[in-house]
């Protein structure tokens, strides 16, 4: 697990630095850096955070005979993965959701511009009910980390998963769909790799919590949980790679990028 979760997020961190000097590239200055930058430069804390509890908590399930304050400590890290992973792949949502508001033409129709703020609040209320009913399912929340608690929800987590799995698939299935419209017919590269990293972070994600549900004493959930997460920023940033791509290459390769990776407008006025 530590070889493949540090490697998904390097991977992930690559992504996010190589977005960042894009849009410098593109905007010449920091200080025009947009919120959706922000939101993703700052989305590396908790997903540092995710990679770190994530090995922690597999100490966990490796040994039946753990010793007692090892055994607790594993188990709050494995509380908080809860925490950090969810609130990594919502803020991923959230720039998303920051870039389509930017990114939608001026003339979208009232149809187009309802779906998406109800895709908005979508992402919102769901976010909210997560951490709502995750003390709901176990209470006092303390008993996440008691080694023997009286309710076994809070060992294995198998009613939160299966909120979590149907508001989660809900959510990244409305954010995959909500841009193809505004994807220039050109960008067939940029689309079928869209395509594929949106299939994949669903598919990724509704194993993570298949796992937890059909077999919560396993640790098969945690590298899942990564891979969605890695596959969710790399979905979110690649669009932003061309403009890397077009200022470091040659004319020709240039060409190419601009046509098959092109990047979406910065705002409504491109």
């Amino acid at each position: 697990l530590a070889v493949l979760s540090w490697t998904l997020y390097g991977i992930g961190v690559c992504l996010v630095l190589t977005r960042t000097i894009s849009r410098l590239i593109t905007l010449r200055s920091p200080k025009k850096l947009q919120m959706d930058d922000w939101f993703m430069v700052f989305l590396v804390v908790p997903f540092t955070g995710t990679v770190i509890c994530a090995n922690a908590a597999s100490l966990v399930y490796r040994t039946s005979d753990t010793e007692y304050s090892i055994l607790v400590q594993g188990l709050r890290m494995r509380f908080a993965l809860e925490i950090l992973h969810i609130a990594t792949n919502w803020l991923v949502k959230g720039c998303l959701l920051i870039l389509y508001w930017r990114i939608f033409p001026a003339s979208t129709n009232k149809k187009q511009r309802r779906y998406f703020t109800y895709t908005a609040a979508c992402c919102l209320i769901s976010y909210l009910a997560i951490h709502v009913l995750l003390p709901v399912w176990c209470h006092p929340v303390t008993q996440y980390w008691t080694p023997t608690p009286y309710n076994i929800q809070c060992t294995t987590y198998q009613n939160h998963s299966i909120v979590t799995l149907a508001l989660n698939t809900l959510t990244t299935i409305a954010l995959f769909l909500l841009p193809i419209p505004y994807i220039p017919t050109p960008r067939t590269l940029l689309l079928l790799a869209l395509f594929f990293l949106g299939a994949l972070g669903s598919v990724a994600g509704v194993l993570g919590r298949y796992y937890v549900i059909h077999d919560p004493s396993s640790s098969k959930y945690l590298p899942w949980y990564i891979a969605e997460t890695t596959t969710l920023i790399a979905y979110a940033n690649m669009p932003f790679l061309s403009s890397l791509l077009s200022s470091s290459s040659k004319a020709r390769y240039r060409y190419i990028s601009q046509t098959t990776l092109g990047h979406w407008p910065r705002s409504y006025k491109d």
